[in-house]
């Protein structure tokens, strides 16, 4: 007996998705009718998911009617089974539903978080780039402190060196002035000895003189002429 997926899938009582899941896992062999869909043979469901009391009966129930109460029984099983797709359907597109529904919410939050991001990466590049700018004008100014710093430096260095030039050419000069006194000195004190040996010469010359002039005036000495 050759069952469609939806009708296996209510002889297990499971849902179409499920019976849809397991075919396409290649959980059971199955088979083509004429319109070219799948079909499951009742021994390969049994093996698959066990002759259970409940499946055993489901699947009598399917059995093809020898009289008509078994007829009728049949097109109400059927019936049954209709609705109980249908149902089943509808309780897949609800759960569909809700999936993308919440697909649709998880999007909505990762967008937002997507848009809170770019604005918080947004503000930091600002604030980065407020912060380079701040930087690169702290470098220039520093680089301008340091030029005038090596301008003053140098004029600093050079100012010392010509105070420095200045004072050994007064020091210099200071030492030739004091070098022709000394020998200004030299020279006056060695004139002096000079003029003080004349002097006493002279002194002993006019003591002599004197003496003998008194020697001669007292007649101790007495000059004929």
């Amino acid at each position: 007996m050759k069952l469609s997926m939806e009708q296996a899938a209510v002889v297990i009582g499971k849902s179409k998705k499920t019976i849809y899941n397991h075919k396409d896992k290649n959980k059971f062999s199955y088979d083509f009718d004429e319109d070219g869909k799948a079909v499951i043979d009742a021994s390969e469901l049994i093996r698959v998911y066990g002759n259970k009391p409940d499946i055993a009966q489901r699947l009598k129930e399917l059995q093809e009617p020898t009289n008509q109460n078994e007829s009728v029984n049949t097109q109400n099983y059927t019936k049954k089974t209709t609705t109980s797709v249908k149902e089943n359907e509808i309780v897949d597109y609800k759960i569909k539903l809700a999936r993308l529904e919440a697909e649709l919410e998880k999007e909505k939050t990762i967008k937002i978080k997507v848009e809170e991001d770019l604005e918080y990466f947004k503000e930091a590049l600002e604030k980065s780039q407020e912060t380079a700018q701040k930087v690169t004008l702290l470098l220039e100014d520093q680089r301008t402190k340091s030029q005038n710093y090596d301008e003053n430096w140098k004029n600093s260095i050079k100012a010392l060196e010509e105070k420095i030039a200045n004072q050994e050419k007064d020091a210099k000069q200071k030492a030739e002035e004091e070098a022709k006194q000394r020998e200004l000195l030299l020279a006056e004190k060695k004139d002096l000895s000079k003029a003080n040996k004349v002097y006493a010469g002279l002194a002993v010359i006019a003591l002599i003189s004197v003496l003998f002039i008194g020697v001669v005036q007292t007649g101790i000495i007495k000059i004929s002429f």
